[in-house]
């Protein structure tokens, strides 16, 4: 019942906002940039705007945008969540098997008609803003969000 309420408000929040003039903001959200099998990740923050996604540095957006991808160009959104044992200190009973999540999107998207592939970007959202997140994408794209089945229920991810 509470995540239900929890869900609820958030929903009505992100609706509200929507509806305004302001853009919306996210922080904590790592970029995730995949170059010859290695990656590196950055620091952003969201950006909703009216007509676009900014993909901006954490601390200073206005010196720094990685990626901006209008909400047309966006053909496909999705969601996974994983789980890693966190490590525990020695001595702290009943705390250790509990998993950490950690809440991934991937945004693929195409700037034009003409462009031979899509292209993705890859996201890790934080723990207290993912589902707001999730909502103004949907909400802003007009397509729904694919949820990957969870990899917590399986014993060798951990």
């Amino acid at each position: 019942m509470k995540r239900i309420l929890i869900q609820a408000v958030l929903t009505l929040m992100v609706m509200g906002a929507l509806t305004g003039a302001e853009d919306l903001v996210f922080k904590k959200v790592d970029y995730l940039v995949v170059e010859n099998e290695e990656y590196t990740k950055y620091d952003v923050r969201f950006i909703f705007e009216s007509d676009r996604l900014v993909v901006a540095h954490e601390k200073k957006p206005e010196k720094k945008t990685y990626l901006v991808i209008p909400y047309a160009s966006v053909m496909d959104l999705s969601y996974e969540r994983s789980a890693h044992h966190r490590p525990m200190p020695v001595g702290v009973p009943g705390l250790s098997g509990l998993p950490e999540y950690r809440h991934w999107l991937t945004i693929e998207y195409r700037f034009s008609r003409a462009a031979a592939e899509d292209e993705f970007a890859y996201f890790r959202l934080d723990k207290d803003n993912f589902q707001a997140i999730l909502d103004t994408l949907e909400a802003r794209c007009g397509l729904r969000i694919s949820r990957k089945p969870s990899r917590s229920n399986n014993p060798l991810i951990f």
